[in-house]
């Protein structure tokens, strides 16, 4: 932009009091900021990946082994800085009208994603300062061992997140399920209890969730006020739930040309604005004319670029 005469600094002069936000894969400054990016490399440089060479001679991925799943949990790349982007933009513009101030903002995606998994960053960077270790969740082979936080299968071969870790939940829990003999299976010594390496308790409860289906035990959960829900396994299965569904993020519509089509809608309901598909996208080329058009090209100028297949 700075090429081009548009960027910060110019615009400044014009406008001192401008808010520009430059958002980037990189970002603005540092080593790499020149560098184009491209689907997954943010996620890369921010330790989201986790490949290993294997015996057949190329890269995989393997299960990550930083505490708290690291910053594999810090969003897509191409998408996640935007709303960073946004919130700084919002917040630069309340300051504008206390101070009357404008500013720059250079937001990386890179940095995002660390930022959006802070809780993985936070635990792996401090990770040799930790002296108690009681509370956290074991690892082993890439996954949680904790049985009071971890997957189980119900008995319509789904799957549920289990995520009773605070005492309170636990006791709801096992009350609901009547079994009451497990509510002093945990550790009074630490206000969270992820049950590591308790492989013991971990069987047994797999066996008290292959007695419900997946439905059964969301109603549950929803009744007896206790942490747990669908681990969908695909995009389709996670498109048919019922919350989902009642939510409105999957939204069926209709494109003018490529016909029926299912978009994402938004991540919040607005009171009284409900989602819609105000405009498709646009095919190639269909707007072409028309922006040229704008640009003070003339009919006869136009005819004569389509003619020529420049247009």
């Amino acid at each position: 932009m700075a090429k081009l005469g548009a960027g910060y600094e110019e615009q400044r002069k014009r406008k001192p009091d401008i808010i520009y936000c430059q958002y980037s894969g990189y970002g603005a400054e540092g080593p790499y900021a020149d560098i184009p990016t491209h689907g997954q490399m943010m996620n890369a440089l921010a330790a989201a990946f986790r490949m290993e060479m294997g015996d057949d001679g190329f890269m995989h991925a393997a299960p990550t082994e930083d505490p708290m799943n690291g910053t594999s949990t810090g969003g897509e790349g191409t998408a996640v800085g935007a709303v960073h982007a946004a919130l700084h933009v919002a917040a630069a513009l309340v300051r504008r009208l206390r101070t009357g101030e404008g500013c720059y903002i250079d937001v990386a995606s890179s940095d995002a994603i660390v930022a959006n998994a802070w809780i993985g960053s936070t635990y792996t960077l401090n990770d040799h300062r930790i002296a108690d270790r009681s509370s956290l969740p074991a690892r082993g082979g890439g996954e949680s061992t904790g049985a009071k936080y971890q997957f189980y299968e119900t008995a319509d071969k789904k799957a549920i997140l289990f995520c009773c870790i605070e005492h309170k939940f636990w006791d709801n829990f096992c009350r609901a399920v009547g079994r009451q003999d497990l509510v002093e299976k945990k550790n009074m010594s630490s206000p969270v209890d992820f049950a590591a390496h308790e492989d013991e308790l971990r069987r047994e409860l797999q066996e008290i969730f292959h007695t419900r289906d997946l439905a059964e035990w969301v109603q549950l959960a929803a009744k007896g006020d206790i942490p747990m829900g669908p681990a969908h396994r695909s995009v389709l299965e996670m498109a048919d739930d019922p919350h989902v569904l009642a939510r409105g993020v999957v939204v069926e519509g209709e494109h003018p040309e490529a016909g029926p089509f299912t978009y994402v809608g938004e991540s919040a309901l607005v009171a009284g604005q409900p989602y819609r598909v105000r405009r498709p996208a646009p095919a190639l080329g269909q707007h072409t004319w028309e922006v040229l058009g704008e640009l003070g090209l003339e009919q006869g100028e136009l005819d004569r670029l389509a003619a020529a297949k420049v247009i």
